[in-house]
């Protein structure tokens, strides 16, 4: 079995594969993983930020690729959902990093309304600052956020 620094190594390798726009081989590294151990956090939260990135942006027209884009990739979606939720649910789970994830993933599923509650929640807890707060603030076109 992988030790968790191997975990914790390839945890930061699909985020950097992420960040440079190449979710096939952050999916490649995932699915090398997952042999190992699909039990792990880590392993969950690669699948979920596979998930988010998997689903096309919100773009102007969002309301009319909703729908084709989740036909495509309604699964890993659902997934990063599930994941970003039960983080959520935990009694310490509502930290401004898991509200606006979980605010991503409602947005990119067209739950606005929920979207912008969790974004709403993240500043009350101190979260204005943070970098994926403003993103989704931004996204989802809320007053005080940059366009």
């Amino acid at each position: 079995m992988l030790c968790d620094w191997t975990n914790g190594s390839n945890a930061v390798l699909v985020q950097l594969l992420l960040s440079i726009d190449r979710k096939d081989l952050a999916q490649t590294t995932y699915q090398n993983v997952k042999k190992f151990g699909n039990d792990s956090i880590l392993v969950q939260a690669m699948e979920a930020w596979i998930g988010l990135k998997t689903v096309c942006p919100p773009s102007p027209f969002f309301h009319l690729e909703r729908e084709e884009a989740n036909n495509k990739g309604s699964r890993p979606l659902h997934q990063s959902y599930y994941f970003y939720e039960e983080l959520y649910q935990l009694p310490s789970g509502r930290t401004p990093a898991v509200l606006a994830s979980h605010a991503a993933a409602h947005l990119l599923l067209g739950h606005v309304d929920e979207a912008k509650a969790d974004i709403e929640e993240a500043v009350q807890q101190g979260g204005e600052a943070d970098g994926d707060v403003l993103a989704v603030g931004a996204s989802l076109g809320m007053e005080g956020y940059a366009q």
